[in-house]
């Protein structure tokens, strides 16, 4: 596997502190100079910095996967606060190919007949990669007229290519509140 990490830090990264990041990564893409990015961060814009940082990834590695810089089958988008846990198996994503692979939906607090995808930790067939940006270009537009990125993405998504599981074996500190979860 490879491990990338994007960020956009509202402040910019020393150097010393990317050299140690590298140190755990194959690439590291160093977003803390994008002025959106960063103007979208400081006035409290999660959701659409988020989705622009996700897109401009999806960017960066899509020449990288193109010319086999990059080799990937299954590309794996986890939230920054958030690890593996011990029941997690690369194994279980066997034959899904061509899909999406996303914790259970869950009923939106906004109304009964809307629901949500959680985005801490999910996958995508490699193949998908520009249906995924598509996607994410959607829920862009979605951030933008206030809706949070978990509900920009379950409007974006195409439905037939979506996998829901019930656990996805990821654990972390929510926000804002800073209180553990396990999934």
């Amino acid at each position: 596997s490879t491990i990338i990490i994007s960020d956009t830090s509202v402040e910019v990264l020393p150097d010393e502190w990317i050299q140690e990041i590298l140190k755990y990564c194959k690439f590291f893409i160093n977003l803390s100079e994008d002025n959106t990015l960063r103007n979208l961060s400081n006035q409290g814009l999660k959701s659409p910095a988020e989705c622009l940082l996700f897109l401009n990834t999806l960017k960066t590695i899509k020449p990288l996967i193109a010319d086999h810089t990059l080799d990937a089958d299954r590309i794996f988008k986890l939230s920054g606060r958030y690890e593996l846990n011990e029941g997690f198996n690369i194994e279980a994503y066997q034959g899904l190919n061509g899909k999406y692979v996303f914790k259970r939906r869950v009923q939106s607090w906004m109304g009964p007949n809307l629901s949500l995808l959680d985005v801490r930790l999910w996958s995508f067939d490699a193949q998908l990669l520009d249906k995924t940006e598509e996607m994410y270009s959607n829920a862009l537009q979605h951030t933008s007229n206030g809706f949070d990125l978990e509900h920009a993405v379950f409007f974006s998504i195409d439905q037939n290519l979506l996998h829901e599981v019930d656990v996805i074996y990821a654990k972390g500190r929510t926000a804002p509140e800073g209180s553990w979860r396990y999934d």
